[in-house]
């Protein structure tokens, strides 16, 4: 249930993978973007072992997985819908998504 608009919004919000899984339901689902469905469906996911297993092993693999908050650049186009028609050249759609979005 999770997709990349709720993935980008969990970490955003909560900063860390660790931070993410210590949530509630509540907590989860009151991020903008996420609802109850997604919320309930992040929980069950850390509920299983072994993806607690393949979180462990990222870690000790070296992914990074807390944001570095104050490093963020300031954030100039937050709250503000941008659209995207016609075409960009050099970018397909997704990669104009992804340009705006970071």
């Amino acid at each position: 249930h999770v997709g990349p608009t709720a993935a980008r919004a969990l970490a955003t919000h909560f900063g860390s993978v660790e931070a993410i899984r210590e949530a509630s339901v509540e907590e989860l689902a009151g991020v903008d973007g996420v609802g109850e469905i997604i919320a309930e469906s992040v929980k069950r996911w850390f509920e299983v072992d072994w993806h607690q297993e393949i979180i462990s092993r990222w870690a000790a693999a070296g992914v990074r997985m807390a944001d570095d908050r104050d490093e963020a650049p300031e954030q100039t186009l937050e709250g503000l819908t941008v659209v995207v028609t016609g075409s960009l050249e050099g970018f397909s759609r997704d990669e104009a998504k992804e340009a705006i979005v970071s």
